[in-house]
């Protein structure tokens, strides 16, 4: 066991690569990714249903404030 121990652990250290900077911005360049991944299907939405869809996108905001207004009771 600690021949498995030893060779797992030889070697490690806990020091960062890349820059703090660079840790903090990992979950910014994720929320755009899952925002690029909408865009396709807000453009195919676009082009079927133009009318629906705007309706749609302009009462987002409305919706999301209401969420958090029911989250902070």
């Amino acid at each position: 066991m600690q021949v498995i121990w030893d060779a797992l652990w030889r070697n490690m250290n806990t020091k960062f690569k890349y820059q703090f900077w660079a840790y903090l911005l990992l979950p910014i360049f994720a929320a755009v990714l899952e925002f690029i991944g909408v865009i396709p299907k807000i453009l195919t939405l676009l082009i079927a249903n133009p009318t629906e869809t705007l309706d749609s996108l302009f009462q987002l905001p409305e919706m999301m404030i209401e969420i958090i207004k029911k989250a902070s009771n």
